[in-house]
Order: structure tokens, then C-alpha cells, then sequence
């Protein structure tokens, strides 16, 4: 039922989510991913808030706060008492329900969100906890650290299960790793087109600008317009620049105690290699290692049109985990 705005805060948002999302009229109660709201539809929410309100959100925001009611709450909380952000801040919940929680590691864009189409038909499969690249100046181990930090504040107790695409992959074997070293196991982690990396790669800045500015082209159409856009563009190549100088540094090695899951997208060579290890990872396991193909190229494993069916593999590996590895937990 429509319930009007009741503040001057409301009212401005109600305006503000009117105009992103073409709609007359939208009540403080309705639920921004209900009415319209997608990935694309966040980010150009979080940027006109910022350039009409001046308040800068995280996007994270909009997923826990999904309607205007309780937006508004948390934008007063912002503006007035310095709101100070709550432990986990750089993983966002993306969905509601499942029998786990899987944490996603992102690929080289650096943000969680491109993991909110895939949430949508993993809700009741698993939970999907999207991690956002952390970046700063400090040792790779304490960031390590602070990744571990987020996810036991989030989930405290084994097994945990990681999943990473593109870049993240990479980035889930280190965390995975770091984990172990401090006690906790991780069962299992899924590769989303995720190739070892077995070498660094020298760059100089110039090539790795003219890198994110050659990504930014050929990302899928409903991120592109907003990753490009005035207000967000600094803030985007400054996290994939530290994102991109982190992984020209990384070399994959050592061995995890997780099963290992590779899913390959059309564009790689699976059908011609014989040892099912496209992904290069058979051998930084003590556990199960086994692939399995995608469908659509590396940039479209994700978007629509191709994570409906790309999402089935992974619902069959949550279950498969489930049954075999968190069912055990509970005795």
C-alpha cells in the first residue's frame, strides 16, 4: 500500500528514486529492487543522492536499506551524528536466504555488485556476501587480515565457502590462505573463470591506466554508463588501479585445503585440454578439483542473458557442498 512521505528527507529521496527509476509516484514502504531497481539503477541512485543531497552512501546501503523509510534513517544518521561505519563495511549482503553463506570476491572492477544479478537466483541456494576490493597503503598481509576480520565477523564459526570471479578468484586463494593460517577452514571455493596465476606482470602506470580504460569499454552495458559518469569515474579507476597493481604482483602459490571448483567460460580452451584443468588450480588443492563449462564469454558470465544458466551450475555445487560438507557440521 502507498504510504506518502511523512519527512523533508523522505520527500527528497521519494523525488530522487521517482527520477532514476521513471516512476510518478513511489511510496516510503516499497522496496527499491521491487519497483525496478537493479545494479545499474543503484549506482545512479548513489550518485544523484550525492549530487543532490551531498551525501556520499556506499552502495551496500541500498542493499540493506532497500526503501526510502529506512534510507532516510540512515542518511539523517550520516549527516548529523557522523554516522561511523559498522563492522563488515566492505562486504554488502545481497540476498536474503540460503542454506550458507558464500563469500565473493570480485573481479578486476573492484566492486561486490557485479555480483547482484547472480544473487537474485542463488536466493534460498546460499547467501551471497559480496566482498568490494579494500584498498590503502599497507602490507598485502594486513589487508589479507582485514578481509578475514570482515568475513568471521560476519559468519564465526566453519566452514566457510568462497567464491571468485575473474581477478577475484586470485584473491579468494590468498584470503582462503590466510584463513587457514589463523585457524579457520575453508571448505570449498568456486573459480568463475579464475586462472592461477603463476607469474607477476610488469606494468607501468600508463599501461595499466590505458588497461582500466580499455575494460571500462567492454564492461557489460548496465555497469558501463555509470562507471563511466563524472561523479563515480575517479572513485572507480582509483579502486581498480589498486585493485590492477595488486594482481600484477600476485603469484598464486602454495596448496588450500578447500575442494576447488572451476567453472570455464566459452572463450577458453576446455574443449581442447585432456587433464580438465583449464583453470591451472589441480594442483594448489589437498582436496577435489573438477571444472565445469559456462556459458558465454568472460565479460557475460554474469549478466543477463547468461546467469540464469551459469547460476544453475552454481545451485548444484551449493547443494553439493551443502550435502556433503555442512551437513557434517551439525553433528
Amino acid at each position: 500500500d502507498y504510504v506518502t512521505p511523512r519527512t523533508a528527507v523522505e520527500a527528497q529521496l521519494a523525488q530522487i528514486w521517482q527520477e532514476v527509476l521513471g516512476l510518478p509516484r513511489i511510496g516510503v514502504k516499497d522496496n527499491f529492487f521491487d519497483i525496478g531497481g537493479h545494479s545499474l539503477k543503484v549506482l545512479q541512485l548513489t550518485q544523484k543522492i550525492h549530487a543532490e543531497m551531498e551525501i556520499d552512501i556506499p552502495l551496500r546501503v541500498v542493499f540493506e536499506m532497500p526503501s526510502i523509510e529506512e534510507m532516510a534513517i540512515e542518511l539523517l544518521q550520516r549527516k548529523f551524528n557522523k554516522f561511523e561505519q559498522r563492522n563488515g563495511s566492505n562486504i554488502i549482503k545481497l540476498n536474503k536466504n540460503g542454506l550458507m553463506n558464500v563469500f565473493c570476491f570480485p573481479p578486476a572492477l573492484g566492486y561486490g555488485i557485479a555480483f547482484s544479478e547472480m544473487a537474485k537466483h542463488l536466493e534460498d541456494h546460499c547467501v551471497v556476501y559480496a566482498i568490494e576490493f579494500i584498498e590503502g597503503n599497507y602490507a598485502h598481509t594486513d589487508m589479507l587480515d582485514q578481509y578475514v576480520d570482515s568475513i568471521i565477523s560476519i559468519q564465526e564459526k566453519a566452514p566457510y565457502v568462497f567464491l571468485g570471479y575473474s581477478a577475484g578468484g586470485n584473491l579468494a586463494f590468498e584470503v582462503a590462505k590466510a584463513m587457514e593460517k589463523r585457524g579457520y577452514e575453508v571448505s570449498d571455493i568456486i573459480m568463475v573463470d579464475s586462472m592461477k596465476r603463476k607469474s607477476r606482470k610488469e606494468e607501468s602506470a600508463e599501461e595499466i591506466d590505458h588497461q582500466i580504460t580499455q575494460l571500462l569499454e567492454v564492461v557489460p552495458e548496465h555497469f558501463k554508463q555509470v562507471l563511466n559518469a563524472p561523479v563515480t569515474r575517479d572513485k572507480v579507476r582509483n579502486k581498480m588501479r589498486a585493485y590492477h597493481m595488486y594482481w600484477n604482483e600476485l603469484v598464486n602459490t602454495g596448496v588450500v585445503q578447500a575442494n576447488i571448483y572451476g567453472l570455464v567460460a566459452e572463450s577458453s580452451p576446455i574443449r581442447e585440454a585432456e587433464n580438465h584443468d583449464v583453470l591451472l588450480w589441480k594442483q594448489a588443492t589437498s582436496k577435489c578439483y573438477v571444472e565445469y563449462e559456462l556459458h558465454g564469454q568472460h565479460m557475460e558470465v554474469l549478466v543477463p542473458g547468461f546467469v540464469e544458466e551459469n547460476a544453475k551450475v552454481i545451485q548444484r555445487i551449493i547443494n553439493e557442498i551443502f550435502e556433503t560438507t555442512h551437513l557434517a557440521y551439525r553433528f
